[in-house]
């Protein structure tokens, strides 16, 4: 498991007493899941759900223990879901998120279309349970800035990691601008390409002149008049 995931995760979640840790990746090693895997890792050190960028995931090794109301043993019985996947969603949601354990993928289908599941028709694929957690867990994967772009300036004036720190600041001045949230090390261009959030088109996109350009809508940022309280504009 990626080591900044497993640091966030000792930090921030609840781990398994041991005997249970033992038991459950005993559950997933007898449903065939290598107990090497950084799935039967997650599952059987972790208690509880864990939240991030696809919703809200179920530990599926307590799942499972719990034959009697488990809701992945119900989709196999009622709907006939394939043994190999393994529902990752908690019952409140209406989409599939699979875990494949025999190839160790992960796939994405709204609307849990079983029809689109047999054809292989995904609205999203991940080639390992690794790469999915990198995704899932993206606002730790990614180290973050607010950069200030004041009225009328042509440069941006103050960089701070901190968002309490950049609005204390804002405030102490009564400026006006947009504070916007910025990945740092990385440019606006290829974070939205890697996020998916955009795709080049035409050859125009790949050109210097649009990329050193480029910006998104997709970045959280807030607009400030005379030190006001910032208006989110857009966000996740």
């Amino acid at each position: 498991m990626n080591k900044k995931i497993k640091n966030y995760l000792n930090k921030n979640d609840i781990q398994l007493h041991a005997e249970y840790q033992k038991a459950y990746k005993q559950v997933l090693t007898d449903y065939g899941i290598n107990p090497n895997s950084t799935f039967s890792e997650l599952m059987s050190t972790y208690a509880g759900e864990f939240s991030g960028s696809k919703g809200t995931i179920m530990n599926v090794a307590g799942d499972l223990s719990n034959r009697e109301q488990s809701y992945n043993l119900k989709l196999q019985r009622d709907i006939g879901l394939d043994k190999k996947y393994l529902q990752l969603l908690t019952a409140e949601y209406d989409d599939y998120l699979l875990y494949n354990i025999e190839n160790d993928t992960v796939v994405l289908i709204e609307g849990m279309n079983d029809k689109r599941l047999k054809e292989q028709d995904f609205d999203n694929e991940w080639n390992s349970f690794d790469d999915f957690l990198e995704v899932f867990f993206d606002e730790i994967m990614t180290d973050w800035i607010w950069i200030f772009h004041g009225e009328g300036a042509m440069l941006s004036t103050a960089v701070f990691t901190d968002f309490e720190k950049a609005e204390e600041w804002i405030k102490k001045y009564s400026l006006s601008g947009v504070l916007t949230k910025m990945p740092l090390n990385q440019s606006v261009y290829d974070w939205a390409v890697e996020k998916e959030m955009f795709t080049p088109k035409t050859e125009f996109h790949k050109k210097p002149g649009f990329i050193q350009q480029f910006t998104s809508a997709s970045l959280e940022h807030f607009h400030y008049k005379k030190g006001e309280s910032g208006k989110k504009l857009i966000g996740k």
